[in-house]
């Protein structure tokens, strides 16, 4: 995987690593209707806008990257549109997570949601990416609960891509 360079928008690092690792065919633009179908689930704007030409290939529902840590190796993975809003609406945690404001768009390879919290608003109204790790969330989940297991991974999107790309997300 690309390492990150100064000046790399996680964009450029994203499409390079779709080269190294031979999977440029897992992703293309997505159909109308299935962008229509997201920013009806309400999906936020800048989601929207890398999907309108980057989206993971539906009949994979994903693509993934080794991430490595100083202990181990684990994928993260990059849902489609199809496999973002079916998370969103059937998956455990994330129908829940969904219903407080966070957008599942990505997973460990374990299982465990990436998300992007739209209830913070960054520089330039972007949203921050967090991550649950889903057997945190086993008794009552509400707001408080949510909070406590919240774990910011990235300060946006384009951040996200940039450590996602480079195999440097935390998991």
């Amino acid at each position: 995987l690309p390492e990150p360079a100064a000046g790399k928008s996680g964009l450029q690092l994203f499409k390079a690593a779709l080269r190294l690792t031979g999977q440029q065919e897992v992703v293309r633009p997505a159909t109308a209707a299935d962008l229509k179908r997201a920013e009806r689930a309400g999906f936020p704007r800048e989601l929207l806008r890398f999907y309108s030409k980057y989206e993971p290939d539906p009949r994979n529902s994903y693509v993934e990257f080794d991430q490595f840590a100083e202990d181990h190796t684990w994928g993260a993975r990059l849902n489609s549109i199809k496999h973002s809003i079916w998370e969103n609406h059937e998956g455990f945690p994330d129908a829940v997570l969904f219903q407080h404001g966070y957008i599942v768009f990505a997973g460990t390879s374990s299982g465990d949601p990436y998300c992007i919290d739209t209830n913070v608003k960054g520089k330039h109204g972007v949203h921050p990416i967090v991550l649950f790790l889903h057997d945190s969330l086993g008794g009552p989940i509400n707001r408080e609960a949510i909070q406590a297991e919240r774990l910011e991974v990235a300060s946006s999107l384009d951040d996200f891509l940039r450590k996602f790309s480079s195999g440097q997300l935390v998991d």
